[in-house]
């Protein structure tokens, strides 16, 4: 698994989202395996008054998020941009992403109708300091 700095992964994320709009004022990665794209990553909504940027993604094989990747994902987040927090929001169903950001060491706010009049929201944060005394953490 080979992170790229790609600006069509924003393109392919949001496709894999089923999003109708494209994201806008970003920055994207893409995850590679053998020759193809098999995850990106896009950093968006950036608010540099507050530290904070917030986190889309989108897979097809669920071996992406390796430790390197992981690493480079909050290096750009924490790292380069000193973010102090990032954030994802989520349907509470997707019970794969809630348990990958717990596992990296993020909050967890459940808000109801989120994702519509039916479908409740998790919202996840996850400060530059709770991830730095992660076991994810690798200083680069």
């Amino acid at each position: 698994m080979t992170p790229v700095w790609d600006a069509a992964a924003a393109e392919w994320v949001a496709g894999q989202l089923g999003y109708d709009r494209p994201f806008t004022s970003c920055r994207s990665m893409a995850v590679i395996h053998s020759g193809r794209i098999v995850a990106g990553v896009v950093f968006h909504d950036w608010n540099p008054e507050a530290g904070v940027i917030e986190l889309s993604a989108a897979a097809t094989d669920p071996r992406w998020m390796t430790r390197k990747v992981i690493n480079e994902v909050f290096g750009y987040a924490f790292g380069l941009l000193g973010c102090q927090m990032a954030v994802a929001r989520t349907e509470a169903s997707n019970s794969t992403v809630r348990k990958l950001w717990r596992g990296l060491g993020a909050q967890e706010t459940i808000i109801p109708r989120l994702f519509g009049r039916a479908k409740n929201g998790a919202i996840l944060t996850l400060t530059d300091d709770k991830f730095r005394t992660s076991k994810f953490y690798q200083e680069t």
